[in-house]
């Protein structure tokens, strides 16, 4: 990541993107109004790829852009959803305007192919999520069974990833509980998400390392393994 970039989502700043305006990060008094859903929805519904809607080889996707796909998609749903999504991360009136190709943002911002990519890009970071990927070429050359028995594993991986993924309720509470010192409510409600997650892993990373030390030191356990030091795991998690 961007050090400049990483500086602006750690401290709250909003990030501006050419053409558009500034992307401002929601706090997490924002997200539990709209509800942790909803947010979800907001990041599945900007960061729809090319690649997951059609089944076509690397040169024929050169052709199109992300932008194109969000955009021509026939789905009033979808497209209410992209809109709510949008005003949401950039606090201003968003407006699809068919004959031009292009989303108006406030007054004078404006989102096109050339620049959807980077606030979509920006969006994610925010989160720490990326794009999901097509499955399309890895089960391009797989027969009918190698599919099925490839698709109902990925089905269960993705279940399992799921049920074992930490809720906003799990970060807020080592947040709030796990730290050296006690953070009121009002100051979690005043982050961001960004910066919860930051506090988050730092907690983790810090608790790991003592518990290997513990370890290391004990003369009733023979440790063989090295853990890195916790301030090492928190710069690889800025990467």
């Amino acid at each position: 990541m961007k050090e400049d970039v990483y500086l602006k989502l750690l401290l709250q700043e909003p990030i501006y993107i050419k053409d558009m305006g500034l992307i401002y990060q929601p706090l997490i008094k924002d997200i539990v109004e709209i509800g942790e859903e909803k947010l979800n929805k907001y990041i599945g519904a900007i960061s729809i790829s090319k690649e997951l809607l059609i089944n076509a080889e690397t040169k024929d996707l050169d052709s199109i852009t992300n932008f194109d796909v969000i955009f021509s998609l026939p789905d009033k749903d979808y497209q209410k959803t992209l809109i709510e999504a949008i005003q949401f991360f950039t606090n201003q009136k968003v407006y699809f305007l068919q004959e031009v190709w292009f989303v108006t943002v406030g007054k004078q911002g404006r989102l096109h192919k050339n620049n959807y990519d980077e606030f979509v890009d920006i969006v994610l970071k925010m989160f720490n999520r990326q794009r999901v990927k097509s499955d399309y070429k890895r089960t391009d050359k797989m027969s009918e069974k190698q599919k099925e028995i490839y698709y109902k594993i990925t089905k269960h991986r993705r279940e399992q990833e799921e049920k074992n993924r930490f809720l906003l309720s799990d970060i807020i509470n080592v947040v709030k509980h796990g730290g050296t010192s006690f953070i009121t409510k009002e100051q979690i409600k005043n982050m961001t998400y960004f910066e919860l997650m930051k506090c988050f892993e730092t907690i983790i990373s810090k608790y790991n390392y003592g518990e290997f030390l513990m370890y290391r030191t004990s003369p009733n356990f023979k440790v063989e393994e090295s853990v890195q030091h916790w301030t090492i795991s928190i710069k690889n998690n800025n990467e």
